[in-house]
């Protein structure tokens, strides 16, 4: 159901954890929805090292979008299937927490 009031104006991307032998994996993106409408690619602003470990997160949880694959034509799609995604990894010694919202 649509909610009152303006859309959502920037897509956050929250990468917190680290990577065993590679150390810390951090990453805080705000990007404004208009520049990813215009054409920016998303993934040009997400650290490779980052990027995979979103697109597992992001594939665990039921959205089926890899970070490569934001588009202009597909990011309203997008947002209606993050709304708020907060993902809490614990797997051998890797904690990660990451975080995929819009406000």
């Amino acid at each position: 159901s649509p909610v009152a009031g303006p859309g959502p104006k920037y897509l956050r991307v929250i990468v917190d954890g680290t990577e065993p032998g590679k150390g810390p994996v951090k990453v805080n993106v705000r990007v404004p929805l208009q520049l990813l409408r215009a054409g920016v690619k998303l993934a040009s602003l997400i650290p490779a090292s980052a990027q995979e470990k979103l697109n597992q997160e992001l594939r665990r949880n039921g959205v089926a979008f890899a970070i490569s694959q934001v588009k202009p034509e597909n990011i309203d799609e997008l947002i209606r299937e993050l709304h708020d995604l907060t993902i809490d990894v614990d797997h051998q010694n890797d904690q990660v927490k990451v975080r995929i919202f819009t406000e």
